[in-house]
C-alpha cells in the first residue's frame, strides 16, 4: 500500500514537472519579431512613391519586463519631420510573447499614427494587437485589426477621428531584405486596409517584412489601383 502510495506521489511529481516544462518550453521557443533588449533603437524613414523623404520614426526600447514567463515591451516612439527637427507624433507602445505567441499594438507603425498636426494638438490612439507565428508558413492566415486615432486640443479632445481597420492578413513567404542598415531574414506578411476620416475614405494594400529579433524591416503601402503610393525603410538599428 505504502509502495503504491510512493508511486502515485512519484507520477504526480513527474506529471506536474513535465506540465510546468511544457509552459516554459513554449514561453521560451516564442520568437520576437523586435530587438529584445531594453536600449536597443530602431530608425525608420518614409518615403513617397517617388523615393522623397517624408519623415523619419525614431523607436527605443525603454522597458522590458517577464511576469510568468511571459515578456512584455514597452517601445517609445517619436515621428520627426523629413528634416528631424518639429515632432509630428510621439508615444510608447507594446509588444509582447503572451502563452508562446509575439503580439504587438500595430498603431504606433501605421501611416495614419504619422499624420501631421497643428501646434497644441494632441493625439490618443488605441489599436488591436497583432500577431506573427514563430514558424510562418505561406498562405497562413493571421489575426485582422482596428485601431482609432482621435486628435484634438486640450478643450475639444475629439475634433478629427481616423479609424483604421485591417483585413485578409496572411503570410507571403520568407525573404531576405537589404536596407540601409543592413540585410535581413524576413517573414513577409501583407493585408488589406480601410482608413476612414471624417472627410475621406481610403482603400490601400499594404506588405510588411519583419526580421526575428530585430522588428519592421520595409513596408510598401499601394493603393485601390495596385501602385506604389510610399514605403517604409529600416535606415538605422543598435542593440
Amino acid at each position: 500500500m505504502l509502495s503504491t502510495k510512493k508511486y502515485l506521489i512519484h507520477s504526480l511529481l513527474i506529471l506536474t514537472l513535465c506540465v510546468l516544462s511544457a509552459f516554459s518550453h513554449q514561453a521560451n521557443d516564442c520568437v520576437f519579431y523586435f530587438a529584445t533588449q531594453k536600449g536597443s533603437k530602431l530608425e525608420m524613414t518614409n518615403y513617397n512613391r517617388k523615393g522623397k523623404k517624408e519623415n523619419v520614426i525614431k523607436l527605443e526600447v525603454v522597458d522590458k519586463k517577464t511576469v510568468n514567463g511571459n515578456v512584455t515591451l514597452d517601445i517609445a516612439y517619436v515621428y520627426y519631420d523629413k528634416k528631424e527637427k518639429d515632432v509630428q507624433a510621439k508615444g510608447n507602445y507594446k509588444a509582447m510573447c503572451e502563452n508562446g505567441v509575439y503580439k504587438f499594438e500595430f498603431g504606433a507603425m501605421s501611416p495614419a499614427a504619422g499624420q501631421k498636426r497643428g501646434k497644441n494638438m494632441e493625439m490618443k490612439m488605441e489599436s488591436d494587437f497583432l500577431d506573427i507565428p514563430n514558424n510562418p508558413r505561406v498562405g497562413q492566415k493571421l489575426k485582422d485589426g482596428k485601431m482609432q486615432i482621435s486628435m484634438g486640443t486640450e478643450g475639444m479632445a475629439n475634433m478629427f477621428k481616423t479609424q483604421v481597420k485591417i483585413t485578409d492578413r496572411k503570410v507571403d513567404g520568407v525573404e531576405k531584405i537589404t536596407t540601409p542598415a543592413g540585410t535581413f531574414d524576413c517573414v513577409k506578411i501583407s493585408y488589406n486596409s480601410q482608413m476612414k476620416m471624417s472627410f475621406m475614405n481610403t482603400r490601400t494594400k499594404t506588405v510588411q517584412w519583419f526580421a526575428k529579433n530585430v522588428g519592421m524591416v520595409r513596408s510598401e503601402t499601394y493603393n485601390k489601383r495596385g501602385k506604389l503610393s510610399g514605403y517604409t525603410e529600416l535606415t538605422k538599428f543598435s542593440k
